[in-house]
């Protein structure tokens, strides 16, 4: 690896259960669930361009400074979770800088709670300093961890590098469908696949559906957001969606999926195509107003059925 700088590197990993006085997230949802831990990432990203990510889920990426915490529950899984941050030179440098700092943080609070409850259960560092990076050094900075490994890959044919460290959670969060769907080939024919699904959903907004053809469509979605977060089913439901695709005050931008970006992420488990600048695919600019608004679906596939799964 190619460094101007030693840098230092922490990981804090913490086994953990649900918090005192939260119910155990069920596997299957109930109609109201019950109040559990709320989830974020906190980043702190600035003087590289980065993608911070969860088990394979870019939450984060760009190349400006960032300091943000993000809703993850949908994306925390049991058992093992990959916490992973690439970090490359900025555009029209070729080495990382001594300014090249990160930071991503597994948080957990009780649903509700202010911020200032958060409980830091894994912490990813890459910045400045002088630990030896070959292996990097772990360490829990509240006491009540366990040291865990962290890892580095080179990113081959290009310049930078990826950190990634893991924290175990608790088996009794919820197993997410997209973990047990098909692991899908990185080919032109998936790409493909994958593109008319995006069409066959695009050629029926354009028609302005009832909820009716489009809340089906979008069930596994609803219901699992619906227990990530402890909301009624109802509440992540798309209608705003509908409502949008079949206001008279709003059209639907084409896709243009021949410029479009297709992605696979988590493991390949997940695929989406998105416009090349990163915003949602399905677009809808306002007739008179400056004024859009914007709809991002994620498909998996399982037994050759494709399922909106986010």
């Amino acid at each position: 690896m190619q460094f101007n700088a030693l840098y230092s590197l922490m990981l804090a990993v913490v086994l953990v259960g649900v918090l005192p006085g939260c119910a155990t997230v069920p596997t299957a949802g109930p109609a109201e669930p019950e109040i559990k831990p709320h989830f974020t990432l906190g980043v702190d990203l600035s003087g590289c361009s980065h993608d911070a990510r969860i088990n394979d889920v870019s939450i984060i990426d760009g190349d400006f400074p960032v300091v943000v915490d993000v809703p993850v529950n949908e994306w925390v899984i049991p058992g093992e979770n990959q916490l992973s941050i690439r970090l490359a030179p900025l555009p029209g440098e070729t080495v990382l800088g001594e300014s090249a700092k990160v930071e991503i943080r597994l948080q957990m609070r009780p649903k509700g709670a202010p911020r200032s409850e958060d409980r830091v259960l894994a912490t990813v560092r890459f910045g400045g300093g002088s630990t030896d990076k070959e292996d990097g050094s772990a360490g829990s900075a509240s006491g009540d961890g366990l040291v865990g490994s962290v890892r580095i890959e080179e990113t081959p044919g290009q310049p930078g590098i990826w950190v990634h460290g893991t924290v175990a959670m608790s088996e009794s969060l919820p197993r997410w469908a997209w973990l047990d769907g098909d692991v899908l080939p990185d080919t032109k024919g998936t790409q493909e696949a994958v593109e008319a699904q995006y069409q066959e959903l695009w050629d029926m907004l354009a028609t302005a559906p009832t909820e009716e053809q489009v809340l089906p469509l979008f069930a596994e979605r609803s219901r699992e957001l619906a227990i990530a977060y402890g909301v009624p089913e109802a509440k992540m439901a798309p209608t705003g969606l509908v409502k949008t695709a079949g206001s008279e005050e709003f059209e639907i931008v084409p896709m243009y999926l021949e410029h479009a970006k297709f992605k696979l992420f988590a493991g390949g488990r997940l695929a989406k195509i998105f416009f090349w600048s990163g915003g949602a695919l399905f677009n809808f600019n306002h007739k008179t107003e400056k004024l859009s608004k914007q709809f991002d679906v994620t498909f998996r596939r399982s037994g050759g059925e494709w399922i909106i799964t986010r």
